[in-house]
């Protein structure tokens, strides 16, 4: 009798330790750690205090930190305009069009922006998103400009 229970009880620990272990590793699936490069990433980011938002896609493998930093300087370049005139114009711009940044490592066909005349996206090059060219494609696509520079 006390063989049985003994048995009974190392069975049930076992499976509950496996049931545990196999909970365990695949709980975190979800997303991977954040210094785990990933292949083109794409989210909505939020401008002008939370009133717009721009969508940033990023071609190419980048880890969550560099992915974060690369939004961030987009949505930086954007809430440093200062000028009313100016942000009213951007506002209205981004507001109406669902305005795209696709950042591009290594750009074909251009060195820093592009626009291909959609009225909505802006290509530009990585090494650009700490730039002017950030604005200056806003400028670009309200006139559904199809540029290079």
């Amino acid at each position: 009798m006390k063989k049985t229970i003994l048995v009974t009880l190392t069975i049930a620990l076992v499976f509950a330790l496996t049931f545990a272990l196999a909970l365990a590793t695949t709980a975190c699936k979800d997303e991977p750690p954040t210094d785990v490069p990933i292949n083109d990433r794409s989210d909505t980011v939020k401008i002008f205090n939370g009133t717009s938002t721009v969508t940033v896609k990023v071609m190419g493998l980048t880890t969550k930190e560099e992915w974060n930093g690369i939004a961030n300087k987009i949505a930086g370049r954007l809430n440093a305009v200062t000028d009313p005139n100016d942000r009213a114009f951007f506002k209205g711009v981004i507001d109406n069009r669902n305005v795209i940044y696709i950042v591009e490592a290594n750009p074909v066909g251009y060195t820093n922006l592009k626009m291909i005349g959609d009225g909505k996206t802006i290509y530009i090059a990585l090494a650009a998103v700490d730039t002017g060219y950030v604005t200056d494609g806003i400028g670009g696509i309200s006139g559904n400009a199809s540029t290079t520079s």
